[in-house]
């Protein structure tokens, strides 16, 4: 919720935000879908008929939280807006729904100013005095910023679309006496993980490591993703695991929906359809080690943070699922603590595909 400030947030107000999502997002979401039972597949005969439509829209969770409580908004019909007007533009939701949130809190922290970016008002994005009112003013800005940003109408936004973390070094040194003056960087109000000089994606929002975790590629589910927090080596190995497997749906074909059983049986079915006998485990970590080796070529390997925010999501990870020994170790040095846990599971990145990355 807005813009991951929700990692700082007490408990109690973090209770009455989801009490607001629950009655404005999921109470209306539920009469106006599930009781009618207005669902369909992507086409193949499917029982999990994934494809929740409501009033004409499509409703996944990546992009009515981007444009969502990411961003302020926490009623369905404003996020319906929202989400239409972004998906029209041809932007990635999950992306822009971070991207325009991290320029609602710039512009709320005093970065840069509503008329900077081609508004004429500032959003609400006080999480402490937020109304569900303010739904529909922020959900009008995003559709402002979106077709602004889609026809290049404005020269930061054209910045900004040419990727957050580039954007982010230039608006540093263009506005670096407010930088000087707010004492914030603006990548320090944004969350991704850093491939080489310029290279990120934003992360599919969940509070978890794993997703800005220095693993090959970002952005999809190859990771462990779920509300736990190891140390690095632990958790290297299951998210390398978790990334081979989800390579068996990927590349076979296989909805991921069902790659419980599916990744039980996939060779089986292989050796049954084309007389092919492989080992899959062994065949896509090869697959993963060689797409890490293209990305070292290509100067695109992982990179330890530069955000402060990115920092923060990890440190406060540790201490949201209860290991002891990582929230102590970030309490007495954040950054310190940080580099370690990043670099240790980067070592293990190198161990498993046998591609060296780290300098």
């Amino acid at each position: 919720m807005f813009n991951w400030n929700m990692i700082y947030l007490p408990r109690d107000l973090r209770e009455k935000l989801h009490q607001m999502i629950m009655e404005y997002f999921w109470k209306p979401f539920n009469e106006e879908s599930i009781k009618p039972k207005t669902w369909k597949t992507c086409g193949e005969p499917c029982i999990v008929t994934c494809k929740k439509v409501r009033k004409g829209y499509k409703v996944d969770y990546e992009p009515y939280e981007g444009m969502g409580p990411q961003s302020g908004v926490f009623e369905l019909h404003a996020a319906d807006i929202a989400v239409e007007t972004v998906d029209s533009m041809g932007f990635d939701a999950i992306e822009f729904g971070n991207v325009v949130a991290w320029i609602f809190e710039v512009i709320t922290k005093g970065l840069l100013k509503p008329e900077e970016v081609g508004l004429k008002e500032k959003p609400e994005f006080n999480p402490y005095n937020y109304k569900v009112e303010y739904s529909k003013k922020n959900a009008e800005l995003i559709v402002e910023l979106a077709r602004k940003m889609a026809y290049g109408e404005n020269e930061i936004l054209r910045i900004i679309g040419e990727g957050l973390r580039k954007a982010c070094k230039i608006l540093d040194e263009r506005f670096s006496e407010r930088v000087k003056k707010i004492g914030v960087k603006f990548e320090d109000l944004a969350v991704y993980p850093a491939y080489g000089e310029e290279g990120h994606i934003t992360p599919n929002i969940y509070w978890t490591p794993g997703l800005i975790a220095p693993v090959v590629i970002s952005g999809r589910y190859w990771t462990l993703y779920s509300g736990v927090f190891h140390d690095p080596e632990s958790y290297a190995a299951a998210a390398l695991e978790r990334a081979v497997k989800e390579l068996y749906s990927d590349d076979g074909g296989v909805c991921r929906f069902h790659r419980a059983w599916a990744e039980k049986i996939i060779e089986k079915l292989y050796e049954k359809a084309y007389n092919l006998k492989v080992n899959l485990a062994e065949h896509y970590k090869r697959t993963y080690s060689r797409i890490l080796e293209y990305n070292v070529k290509a100067r695109a390997y992982p990179v330890f943070w530069d955000s402060e925010r990115t920092i923060d999501l990890l440190a406060t990870a540790a201490k949201e699922y209860g290991n002891e020994e990582w929230t102590k170790r970030f309490e007495e040095d954040k950054k310190e603590a940080a580099k370690d846990w990043w670099t240790r599971f980067a070592r293990k990145v190198e161990e498993f595909t046998g591609v060296r990355f780290l300098s």
